[in-house]
């Protein structure tokens, strides 16, 4: 028949942990209640290094340990003279280890793991589940009951001498004052999320790639085709070496500090050789201006502005120019000062191909003549060269459906006010 025990934490359990640790007889009255604190601070001391020898000694060792130290730091911060145990005839509270296991994690018998009641009573105590578990690692690999249990006693001496450090820091953290609870802060501020936008922009370049895709100027297709109108053509060779016009598919999102503007983009900046030069035009500060106060947000500027370039009219007023930081590019575009815009490759288109199929003399290269460049300051003409590009795109990339034009929402005014 099994041996009654007292309640854990009575005079009554304090005494059998002396009986099992010396042979005191709990009935013989040997001892009184006034004479045996130190008798019963040294038994749970004992027993802490007793279990340094049971099955479970790498994990127990933090939990068991310790309650020489807790007991005399509860209520005192040093010697005290209070009643022990107190006018209740219960043990002062266990204060709960900085280390403890979850209920599921300590449902094993104290007869399997060699330990005395009043062990597996102090075991269950301070593995309280209410205390989150913070499990321990050593070597790698994190110790759990369930490994502790297949584990050699040859095993766990060696896991004893590496787990002293922890041990050490459980009993400082047991010694150190509890931090008071802060006062709950006020709710913050819940910024907007500022909507995605996906559209194609194109880029005139010549045969080399430039990667990571990124601290460029882009634009749409007619943004695109008046720079090749007015800045590329009619020189031979091309100006930069151009052939082609590539297609990219971007993604942007602003911050949620541009878009309580009432804007999605920035000011434009120019980038040259990969750097942001601001404007060659215009007094737009430094690029580090908008960056620090919006994040690393893509830049627009309509045409029909003229702002800040060009200056004047064209005959491409539907075009947009762009600027892309590649400090913002990310994969999904989120809105944070990092990640405020995506792209992807979307093909490309020779400018050869575009020339080969408007026959005429108006320019001339290396013997091969065209007419695609006629008609730089005519209306109908570079309406014509828009349309040739975007049908030679859907000629070439059937399976790449057309998206929404991109559009552009700067507003200097709000910008800057």
């Amino acid at each position: 028949m099994p041996e009654h025990r007292p309640e854990a934490g009575t005079w009554d359990a304090e005494k059998a942990c002396l009986r099992d640790s010396d042979g005191l007889d709990a009935s013989s009255g040997d001892e009184s209640e006034a004479e045996a604190p130190s008798r019963i601070e040294g038994c749970y001391s004992s027993r802490s290094v007793t279990l340094l020898g049971c099955a479970a000694c790498a994990a127990v060792i933090l939990l068991s340990c310790v309650p020489k130290l807790q007991l005399q730091n509860v209520g005192q911060a040093e010697e005290s003279e209070a009643e022990f145990p107190d006018a209740s005839g219960r043990l002062p509270p266990l204060a709960l280890p900085a280390f403890a296991f979850v209920e599921s994690q300590v449902n094993f018998s104290a007869e399997e793991h060699n330990m005395s009641a009043v062990e597996a009573k102090m075991w269950a105590q301070a593995s309280s589940p209410t205390v989150p578990f913070a499990p321990v690692t050593v070597d790698g690999i994190q110790l759990t009951l369930d490994k502790l249990r297949g584990m050699s006693k040859g095993d766990l001496g060696k896991l004893r001498t590496k787990l002293e450090p922890v041990v050490m820091a459980a009993k400082m953290l047991q010694a150190a004052p509890i931090a008071p609870t802060p006062p709950p802060l006020p709710p913050a501020l819940e910024l907007p999320m500022a909507p995605a936008f996906t559209f194609y922009l194109y880029r005139a370049q010549n045969d080399h790639d430039y990667y990571p895709f990124g601290n460029v100027n882009a634009a749409n297709l007619p943004g695109v085709m008046w720079y090749l109108a007015n800045e590329v053509m009619p020189r031979c060779p091309r100006r930069y070496d151009i052939t082609r016009i590539k297609r990219i598919l971007v993604t942007t999102r602003a911050t949620p500090e541009l878009y309580l503007h009432g804007m999605n983009y920035g000011v434009r900046y120019s980038y040259d050789a990969g750097k942001c030069t601001g404007s060659n035009t215009r007094n737009l500060g430094p690029c580090t201006d908008t960056w620090n106060r919006f994040g690393y947000v893509p830049g627009c500027n309509n045409f029909k502005d003229k702002f800040p370039y060009p200056l004047v009219d064209t005959e491409y007023p539907a075009g947009v120019w762009y600027d892309l930081p590649l400090e913002g590019k990310c994969e999904k575009p989120t809105g944070a000062w990092n990640c405020t815009w995506s792209a992807e490759d979307a093909g490309e288109i020779r400018l050869a191909e575009l020339e080969k199929n408007a026959p005429g003399y108006g320019y001339c290269c290396h013997g091969n003549c065209t007419g695609f460049w006629q008609g730089v300051f005519v209306r109908s003409a570079c309406d014509r060269r828009i349309q040739q590009a975007a049908d030679l795109f859907r000629q070439k990339y059937p399976e790449m459906p057309d998206k929404p034009l991109a559009f552009c929402d700067f507003n200097r005014k709000r910008f800057w006010g």
